[in-house]
């Protein structure tokens, strides 16, 4: 065979054997793309007892979560932007009592005025004045009782007399379950108050 002969055989065999490693690389391309598409998965069991109790305790704990959540969120959107009430009066009850309302520290909040009003008792005496006054003035914001400390005082006498009343009668009450007699005052008292005396 001439040598151009060998030449070109030389050559086709070159070409052949360049094109098999093109061919082996793109089937197992192919092979791995198979092995991947074919990964089996492992399956959810969602009859197991244990398994759904677990996930229906989870599911509850985070509703609570959410819900508890939600209140914090509006609670702190209360606190924050909490705006007096021009409307909001005192509620007093059947007569009420007068108090006198105001900062402690009266000197460092000379803006803070010292009121004076009726009220059903402190408590609410207390949170009137906190929520019908702004603090600083004229931001429209409720005072902060962690703040600024607020004192309440009954200048009513006739506080005095009921809260007296009711010491008087809780004597006459304890005598009364222990056997004892009465004087002669405590008895007009039990006459008069039978009713409160025997909390009915």
């Amino acid at each position: 065979m001439s040598q151009a002969g060998k030449s070109g055989n030389n050559g086709g065999n070159q070409a052949g054997n360049q094109a098999k490693p093109v061919e082996q690389q793109a089937s197992l391309a192919e092979s791995l793309a198979n092995q991947v598409a074919i990964t089996p998965t492992v399956p959810r069991v969602e009859s197991d007892p244990e398994t759904m109790e677990l996930r229906r305790r989870l599911e509850i704990a985070e509703k609570a979560l959410k819900d508890e959540q939600a209140r914090n969120a509006e609670l702190m959107e209360l606190e924050a932007g909490r705006k007096i009430s021009i409307n909001d009066k005192p509620y007093v009850g059947d007569a009420g009592y007068t108090f006198e309302v105001g900062p402690r520290d009266r000197a460092k909040f000379p803006e803070l005025p010292i009121e004076k009003f009726k009220a059903t008792d402190e408590a609410e005496a207390k949170r009137w004045y906190l929520n019908s006054h702004d603090y600083p003035k004229g931001s429209g914001i409720v005072i902060d009782p962690i703040a600024i400390v607020v004192d309440v005082k009954c200048i009513d006498p006739r506080r005095n007399e009921v809260i007296l009343l009711a010491k008087r009668l809780g004597v006459i009450r304890s005598k009364l379950d222990r056997g004892q007699q009465l004087t002669d005052e405590e008895t007009g008292l039990m006459i008069k108050y039978e009713a409160r005396v025997h909390n009915y």
